[in-house]
């Protein structure tokens, strides 16, 4: 487990918000796309030592990286404005309940701090079955 990405300057980098238990759509993106640099960001622990257990056993996924955390933090600390290409949310916390609705990842303060850090012509890619998002 890493807190940072290594900090390159080629390469395309996608990330996966909150990719969550057992991390599938990460390892298959990254075992399908081997030259893209993928950084998995999740706030719970033991989603990220499960897919780190998942990363040693298949040692051959070395584009991949986790950060253990708040996703706004590791937006702004680890990654400089324009240097995403691709953001990936797939089926968030609902937060159903109006008092609860502060709490949802996919908000507006999240998508205009991706219009710094996606690079042009980024893409965001989130999946929900609810259609409050």
């Amino acid at each position: 487990i890493e807190s940072q990405t290594e900090r390159t300057t080629s390469g395309a980098v996608v990330v996966d918000v909150g990719y969550g238990l057992p991390a599938s759509s990460l390892l298959q993106m990254a075992q399908a796309r081997p030259e893209t640099r993928f950084v998995g960001i999740d706030v719970h622990r033991p989603h990220v030592a499960a897919c780190a257990v998942l990363l040693e056993r298949y040692r051959r996924l070395r584009n991949v990286r986790l950060y253990y955390g708040d996703v706004f933090v590791a937006l702004n600390e680890m990654f400089p404005d324009q240097s995403i290409s691709e953001l990936c949310i797939f089926f968030p916390n609902e937060f159903s309940n109006a008092t609860d609705s502060h709490r949802r990842l996919v908000r507006p303060f999240l998508l205009e701090l991706l219009l710094d850090k996606l690079e042009p012509g980024g893409r965001v890619r989130i999946a929900t079955q609810y259609d409050a998002y």
